[in-house]
């Protein structure tokens, strides 16, 4: 199956999960501060983009989905602009306004393509239980769905309750769910369908070492059979990806050899692609492939940007 019709257009997708609002500031550097051992960055530009579970949904409508994103924000300017972004964009807004959290943002600074510093602004705690049902409510409202993916940066907006509801829609809709994960309990995500883990986030979830392809391979058997019959997709950056299921070693797909600009946002453009591909009916041969196609392309820019389906065609030699 060729990477263009892995995915069909107009598949229907409800995200739920951490949204967030990524800003950059681009420059260069060629002298070291007087003041502290850090780099003077002389800034020439910024840009703003959609960023954790809102990067995932802006990915989605670059594949040619239609795209429905639950998600908590602030009562504040980054929550009215992320807003606008993702509308701009063609995403389906179902956002809960919070008066007790701050919107999400990660400022990154740039010399060159190299990023040297970070700036988090954030609220990390589990939603409070007028928060957590009216985001519940905005999942039941966008039960129209061909697949359900959660986004889990483990901000606090995936909690037991959102995942009953995601569950719920799902069992209804006969729609699978795929889960990319940051929590180390994945009995959070029982029921999924696919978890896709980079390798880091198995090996906490697991409990093992993941520093070695037999370690991971050791600990995706692991927790594929401590899930099953749940999928686990594992992204092994330079490795790229393996499939376990039922406690076996099931499937390996290497990665795209690519030169690495930033890794930024790679993992949420791979799991909108298994989402996506699933929906359309691809074997996980195509699946993996797919995925790793869209990260190749994705690790060669900086920051979050989005891979589009003509573009997978591109790479994909079909186009």
């Amino acid at each position: 199956m060729s990477a263009a019709a892995a995915i069909a257009p107009g598949v229907r997708v409800a995200i739920v999960g951490d949204v967030m609002l990524d800003e950059y500031i681009f420059g260069e550097a060629h002298r070291i501060s007087p003041e502290a051992p850090v780099p003077v960055v002389h800034a020439h530009g910024e840009r703003r983009t959609p960023g954790g579970a809102a990067h995932s949904a802006h990915s989605a409508v670059a594949l040619q989905a239609a795209v429905q994103l639950c998600a908590v924000v602030g009562a504040d300017e980054a929550g009215r602009e992320l807003e606008r972004l993702l509308a701009d964009a063609g995403v389906g807004v179902r956002f809960v306004t919070s008066a007790t959290r701050e919107t999400i943002r990660k400022t990154r600074i740039f010399a060159g393509h190299h990023q040297v510093a970070r700036i988090d602004r954030e609220t990390v705690a589990q939603l409070d239980d007028d928060d957590e049902r009216r985001l519940a409510e905005a999942v039941e409202a966008a039960a129209e769905a061909d697949v359900l993916l959660v986004v889990d940066y483990a901000k606090g907006s995936v909690t037991a309750g959102v995942m009953d509801r995601v569950r719920t829609v799902a069992r209804a809709r006969g729609a699978p769910v795929v889960v990319d994960p940051k929590a180390v309990d994945w009995s959070l995500y029982r029921g999924a369908d696919v978890i896709k883990p980079n390798a880091a986030e198995l090996g906490r979830a697991a409990g093992m070492p993941t520093r070695t392809p037999d370690e991971i391979a050791a600990a995706g058997i692991a927790m594929s059979t401590r899930m099953s019959p749940t999928a686990v997709v594992v992204t092994r950056g330079a490795g790229g990806m393996s499939l376990f299921r039922d406690g076996r070693h099931e499937l390996d797909d290497a990665a795209i050899t690519r030169e690495v600009i930033d890794v930024t946002g790679a993992g949420d453009t791979v799991a909108v692609c298994i989402a996506l591909a699933l929906a359309s009916g691809a074997q996980w041969p195509a699946v993996l492939r797919l995925a790793n196609l869209a990260a190749g392309i994705a690790i060669r820019r900086a920051g979050t940007t989005v891979v589009s389906l003509d573009e997978l065609a591109r790479e994909a030699g079909d186009g």
